[in-house]
C-alpha cells in the first residue's frame, strides 16, 4: 500500500538524489522548490510510480518540471 510511510521512505531515500539531478541540470537556487515538487507529484501519482524502480521515476519527473519550470 503506497502510504505515508511508503512516501517517507522514497523520501529518505531519494530526495538528495533528485535535488543534486536538478542542482547539475541548472536549477541553481530553485533546486530546493523543485525538488519539492517533484516529490509532491510523486505523492499525488504514487499509484503510477514503478516499484522498484523510484529513483528513475523520480528522475523523468524531475525533468519534466525542470522543463515546465524554464518555460
Amino acid at each position: 500500500m503506497r502510504d505515508e510511510a511508503w512516501f517517507e521512505g522514497v523520501f529518505r531515500a531519494h530526495a538528495t538524489a533528485v535535488h543534486r539531478y536538478l542542482v547539475r541540470r541548472g536549477a541553481g537556487e530553485d533546486a530546493q522548490d523543485l525538488t519539492a515538487d517533484v516529490l509532491a507529484t510523486a505523492w499525488r501519482r504514487r499509484a503510477d510510480v514503478p516499484e522498484g524502480a523510484e529513483l528513475p521515476w523520480l528522475y523523468r519527473t524531475a525533468a519534466y518540471t525542470l522543463a515546465n519550470h524554464r518555460r
